[in-house]
């Protein structure tokens, strides 16, 4: 099914960037303009300069896209960034903190033949926008170049890929980034042929999933076809019809897999009111263990994840604050309102029904698309509400791999900013060019 291929990947030179981490950045989409201009003060080469966070303002201004593909050649003309010598598949093992724990989470950066999404070869689980998508266009016209991996995962039930990383991961690896605070890196890239064959061999068998990454993955498409019509029709073996991907297993230890809250302003009197009835014509609602008298927010937060994790993983809930002045609950569906057992899988998502059952019944699509705020971090979402400048957050749990995977491998959406997989990966460990062949 899937066509997974080496690639000659672009990499730091060692002489121009000792420290990979001074030069790596993460995503376009989670830079903030105070991010940027830290990246650029670390590194003359950081990635960011070639990368661009999103144009958040929608000017349109291509110069922007003309100075960092402009950049680009020149860091090529200088072996800033330098071709790998044969064709390669990146392993990648990152090691990463995350609530005070350490983890770690093994990814192989590959080259994937682009399919359109009902070839049900590679499957997305959420719609896009239109901006970013022009954004990212715009840079790719400009650069012919990808510089961020899309972050996809595979079922490996048996192991058969996890037994060939393991292998790669007893030689030593070519790039080393320390872990300093939060996420450290080594990178393997794996050219022996039969090893190669044996990969791609295995993955021809699976279907890919993105996770994160979908704007970038329409926009190689778009690419795709205008170089297509531009060009005449490509040779099967263009660049331009391959994306490069991390490919992750969804049965490592590693991958994490956390939840976007809902947090909930601008509401009028008769609005709470009908959001408070609307809850409780569907949902059970009952006090939660965690009180917020006494406890700061981060211990608040983390009470009320206690909480969730207490009820059956087959019952819906979440737990919402401000409801009630002041007051912590927990939701659990009404079983005449539960799904039955043959309901698409999407009907059993927490964040489906407390969306269906709950918020878009008592506010209109239109009001829930203005009132509502996802936001990842759970102390986040709570302070909003004790600041005042939000009115009700709700909090809800992860959502289980295996139902990801039902609702995806059916070819439903699942609705916005129902994942959030942890930590984003990160850009300049290596970049893919999309000219000549693969």
């Amino acid at each position: 099914m899937a066509d997974v291929r080496p690639f000659r990947g672009l990499r730091y030179h060692p002489s121009v960037a000792p420290e990979l981490g001074d030069v790596i950045c993460p995503p376009y989409d989670i830079v903030s303009a105070a991010d940027e201009a830290v990246l650029q003060e670390r590194s003359p080469y950081n990635a960011i300069r070639l990368e661009l966070r999103e144009d958040h303002d929608g000017s349109g201004d291509t110069a922007r896209y003309d100075k960092a593909a402009d950049l680009f050649r020149q860091w090529l003309d200088r072996r800033v960034l330098v071709p790998e010598s044969s064709p390669a598949m990146y392993l990648v093992e990152e090691e990463f903190l995350h609530k005070h724990e350490a983890w770690q989470r093994h990814g192989l950066t590959v080259a994937v033949r682009l399919e359109e999404f009902d070839k049900g070869i590679v499957m997305p689980h959420e719609f896009t926008r239109p901006g970013p998508k022009m954004d990212r266009l715009a840079l790719m016209r400009a650069c012919r170049t990808n510089f961020s991996p899309i972050m996809s995962l595979y079922r490996d039930q048996r192991g058969e890929i996890a037994d060939v990383l393991a292998r790669i991961r007893q030689e030593s690896p070519i790039a080393t980034v320390p872990r300093n605070g939060h996420s450290g890196y080594r990178v393997w890239p794996v050219t022996q042929p039969d090893v190669l064959s044996s990969i791609s061999d295995a993955m021809s068998s699976r279907q890919i999933f993105v996770a994160d990454g979908h704007h970038r993955y329409e926009t190689a498409l778009q690419f795709r076809d205008e170089m297509d019509r531009a060009e005449g029709p490509l040779p099967a073996d263009s660049a331009a019809r391959f994306v490069m991907m991390t490919l992750i297993s969804m049965d490592a230890p590693g991958l994490l897999v956390l939840p976007y809250h809902r947090v909930l302003g601008g509401l009028s009197d008769d609005e709470r009111t009908a959001l408070r009835v609307g809850l409780e014509q569907a949902f059970e609602i009952r006090p939660a263990q965690a009180r917020p008298e006494g406890h700061q927010t981060a211990d608040l937060a983390q009470a009320l994840e206690t909480d969730l994790d207490l009820v059956p993983k087959d019952r819906t809930v979440a737990a919402v604050f401000g409801l009630e002045p002041g007051e912590t609950q927990i939701l659990t569906l009404r079983d005449a309102y539960r799904p039955p057992p043959d309901a698409p899988s999407l009907e059993k998502c927490d964040m489906w029904l407390v969306h269906q059952k709950g918020i878009r019944p008592a506010l209109g699509e239109e009001r829930e698309s203005a009132a509502v705020t996802f936001v990842h971090d759970s102390k986040e979402a709570l302070e909003m509400v004790r600041d005042g400048r939000s009115q009700v957050a709700f909090l809800l749990r992860p959502l289980p791999m295996d139902l990801f995977e039902q609702v995806v491998g059916r070819g439903e959406r699942l609705p916005p900013k129902s994942t959030y997989f942890y930590p984003k990966l990160p850009t300049g460990l290596v970049i893919n060019r999309l000219e000549g062949a693969i």
